[in-house]
């Protein structure tokens, strides 16, 4: 194990005078100047540990630049909310219909279907029978209006 740099007296005081310094400089700054005007070396943690030792207190907090935060909605514009039917995932609420709509399936933006949900369920009576129906597609149920 290496040793470090023995602190003697007057590097004692000049790290005094450096932490209460006015200009409240940093340790890696201070580390530096001792390091040139002693000609050993330095770290910022050895004079950390060195003030720590000396009980020289805590030192005053620099300030910090303010960020500024950004609340814009992150969500496009929503269009009003259609009666019934082929409403966006923006215009979804709880309890309608989560039916991705035909032709729609393909790619985005998808629709769905809108209409009133089977209470604790996803979709509406018409939609239910079609996703848990064994023959998928041979009974053709539509809602009317859509």
């Amino acid at each position: 194990m290496t040793q470090g740099t023995v602190w003697t007296p007057e590097m004692k005081s000049m790290l005094m005078d450096l932490v209460n310094d006015p200009k409240n400089i940093g340790y890696t700054e201070i580390a530096k100047h001792m390091a040139k005007c002693f000609d050993a070396t330095f770290t910022k943690n050895s004079c950390i540990g060195m003030a720590r030792r000396l009980r020289l207190g805590p030192r005053p907090v620099k300030m910090k630049r303010k960020t500024t935060v950004d609340f814009s909605p992150i969500a496009p514009k929503i269009e009003p909310r259609k009666q019934g039917f082929a409403l966006t995932i923006y215009q979804l609420r709880e309890g309608d219909c989560k039916f991705v709509l035909e032709g729609t399936a393909a790619y985005p933006p998808y629709t769905y279907c809108g209409h009133p949900a089977v209470l604790g369920r996803s979709w509406c009576k018409v939609h239910m029978k079609r996703v848990f129906s064994p023959t998928y597609g041979s009974a053709k149920t539509t809602h009317p209006g859509l």
